[in-house]
């Protein structure tokens, strides 16, 4: 531990050096900052004592024990909080609830203050207050939650405009079930959500509208679906294409998910290459196969071959760039290369549009930023680079507002209101994953260390500490679904697996929100809607032609007719199935299907297939999150007359390599599947400039097998 302190302020201090060199602070050095003179200094203390009048702190909850100090340091008796203790969610900023109760209690007392509570709600309808009042008064305490919601936390209706508009007698929750088989949990709620929208949406479902004063009937903007976490946010888009509902995803993504990011990288790094007289073909085959100019592979291969790429647009462009980063700074650079290339313009292509101008605005402040730390341009390419080697995940707020259905997880929602607000992916576990980590640091037990006896041991100490932070987790997540609850307006919605009749668990037990409804069935049950068959509509529905505004412009080509010879790498049937054969390949397709959605949802591992966690598992895959992969990789290119034809079960691209991987059900051992791997690694080899090794991986027997001799 001693070591580990001794490392710790070696660091420290070198930060701060650099910090102080190139004059940038985070914030909470400036907060030190600040303490340490009015700690120091009594002539500053005694200064801001004077200078303000009153002290008024909003969101009191969300305090942290730093600014309660500071405050402390400041204050006469002349400080003024609002909060609510039942939205402290904010843990993970050090935010300690523990403030707050313990200035509540006191005031409450009459010692030191004067407590007054503000328990109406003007924002909800009385169904829904009785409703959210029924479920906290069972699920919040002064041990789990911090407050004692029966005593004094229980809201008041306050809005009567809603007594007089009360079109629909069905304001209570409603809860949609379903059956918990269902392994597709994700897909199937956002398609009851759906559902549920398309139908209130048909039946012109009243909605009260304030402005008006009256009611109306329902838009997509009413609705608002929340959730825990946004990682399915891909699945309820293309759920909700295929019924045709806009949804407006607000989540904060990496920079680094962003293809245009490393579009934007491969231009800087040609500009220098250029600059510096190095080889910049890579860069410039990235350039011509994007978006920007989409050459054709063999309009690619000939500039290549024939060494004309100085004859191209894009390498005049390049070169004009070149002669300006001298004198630019690293934003008005990078507003030149969006500029000279007309990104923006052709954003069109890839989609997504206003989150790919969100995504240039916030790599230009970056750029911006960047200056203040005297980065010159040139630094820029390093920068960026290390983004990507060192997977600095920069997020990027997603563009607010739009039309449709608003999709966000509760703490994005905290501050907003809907009128209906769907509750989805609640069996999902908290993350606890903390509680793994060798190293815990608590403020009461400080540094718990483990000991080593014939291998690593945990000591009393780290199992109090592991107590102590469920207890609390528990609590905020308690906390976090009163949030969550108290941003309806008119009509609250569960969507979950039906109950099973099983022992629920103890408060301290549970790791889920759909674990904290499990003890309330009986209570819930008269709300209970059990949703049998939910059918799964695939792709897009059917245009809807009246909605059509624009003429469809038809423009007819003819072409002569000629026989053409196709080469199909995988291998081919030529003999009628057994039933049992077609058994296997049934089962061997339900796998390589797994494999493929499995992998896109990484981090829900809990839920992972046996099947994909071995292949996972495998050596091979430890170091993939330094490539970029491609699942399915389907390619079809035309060469002497011959179209070739093939599809790439799993593809790693390393700077250095590729890692092809082809999955088969059992034997991997038959000859004909070497005709078939040769065309892949010989089309990937061409396409990539780099060497290629090819595996096969048998599923039933977990056998990973490299391929020689093709």
């Amino acid at each position: 531990m001693e070591i580990l302190l001794e490392i710790l302020l070696k660091v420290e201090k070198k930060v701060m050096q650099f910090k102080k060199k190139k004059d940038v602070f985070e914030f909470i050095d400036i907060e030190k900052i600040a303490m340490n003179m009015v700690i120091k200094y009594e002539d500053i203390r005694q200064d801001l004592k004077k200078k303000f009048k009153e002290i008024m702190i909003d969101e009191y909850q969300d305090t942290n024990d730093l600014q309660e100090y500071f405050i402390s340091l400041i204050k006469e008796d002349n400080c003024y909080m609002v909060g609510d203790i039942k939205q402290s969610i904010y843990r993970f900023r050090n935010a300690n609830p523990a403030i707050f109760k313990d200035k509540y209690d006191l005031f409450a007392d009459g010692v030191c203050g004067i407590k007054i509570d503000m328990n109406k709600n003007f924002r909800s309808r009385e169904e829904v207050i009785q409703d959210i009042n029924c479920l906290f008064s069972k699920l919040m305490d002064n041990q789990f939650g911090g407050a004692d919601y029966v005593a004094s936390h229980q809201m008041i209706f306050g809005n009567k405009d809603y007594t007089l508009s009360h079109p629909i007698d069905d304001y209570h929750m409603a809860i949609y079930t379903y059956s918990n088989e269902e392994k597709e949990k994700e897909k199937v709620e956002a398609t009851i959500i759906a559902q549920d929208i398309a139908k209130k949406i048909a039946d012109k479902y009243p909605i009260y509208d304030r402005k008006l004063g009256t009611t109306r009937k329902a838009t997509y903007q009413d609705f608002a679906i929340l959730l825990d976490r946004a990682s399915c946010a891909g699945t309820y888009k293309k759920v909700f294409e295929a019924y045709q509902i806009p949804l407006a995803i607000l989540k904060d993504t990496s920079i680094l998910d962003h293809s245009l990011l490393q579009l934007l990288t491969n231009i800087l790094h040609f500009v220098f290459k250029v600059q510096r007289k190095e080889d910049y073909r890579f860069y410039f085959v990235s350039l011509a196969r994007s978006f920007l100019y989409e050459y054709t592979d063999d309009e690619i291969f000939t500039l290549l071959t024939e060494k004309r790429i100085k004859e191209t647009e894009i390498y005049k462009t390049i070169f004009a760039l070149k002669e300006k980063f001298l004198y630019l700074t690293p934003s008005m650079f990078m507003e030149e290369v969006v500029a000279s290339f007309a990104i923006e313009e052709k954003l069109y292509k890839i989609g997504d549009i206003e989150e790919h101008l969100k995504l240039i605005d916030t790599i230009i402040s970056l750029c911006k930023e960047l200056e203040k730390s005297c980065y010159t341009t040139e630094e820029l390419e390093r920068f960026f680079d290390d983004l990507f080697e060192q997977g600095l995940d920069l997020k990027m707020a997603s563009p607010k507002g739009g039309s449709g259905v608003s999709f966000m997880t509760i703490h994005k929602s905290k501050g907003l209101e809907f009128p209906i607000c769907y509750f989805a992916g609640l069996t999902k576990r908290f993350n606890i994953s903390d509680l793994n980590d060798l190293i815990l640091y608590d403020k009461e037990y400080g540094i718990v260390c483990p000991y080593y006896e014939e291998g690593i041991r945990e000591t009393l100490v780290k199992t109090l500490v592991k107590e102590k932070y469920m207890q609390e987790e528990i609590s905020e997540r308690i906390r976090l679904f009163y949030v969550a609850l108290t941003r309806v307006k008119e009509k609250m919605i569960f969507v979950c697996p039906s109950f099973l009749e099983e022992i629920p668990p103890k408060k301290s037990e549970v790791r889920s929100f759909y674990d904290l409804l499990k003890p309330l069935e009986k209570q819930l049950e008269p709300f209970i809607e059990e949703k049998k068959e939910v059918e799964k509509k695939e792709g897009k529905s059917e245009i809807n032609w009246e909605e059509m505004r624009e003429p469809i412009l038809v423009h007819e080509h003819f072409f002569k007719d000629e026989v053409q010879e196709n080469q199909i790498f995988s291998k081919k049937k030529t003999k009628l199935l057994q039933k049992e054969e077609k058994i296997n390949i049934a089962f061997g397709t339900k796998i390589h299907q797994l494999l493929e959605e499995t992998l896109e949802l990484q981090e829900e591992k809990n839920e992972v297939d046996p099947y994909v966690a071995a292949f996972l598992n495998q050596e091979l895959l430890q170091s993939r999150k330094e490539a970029t992969l491609f699942q399915e990789y389907e390619f079809l290119y035309e060469e002497e007359g011959k179209k070739y034809h093939g599809m790439i079960d799993f593809m790693l691209v390393y700077d250095t390599h590729v890692v092809l991987i082809d999955y088969k059900l059992k034997d991997i051992e038959k000859k004909e599947y070497l005709k078939q791997l040769k065309g892949y690694r010989a089309y990937i080899e061409h396409k990539t400039k780099k060497p290629t090794t090819v595996y096969l991986y048998s599923i039933l027997e977990d056998k990973m097998k490299k391929v020689d001799g093709i």
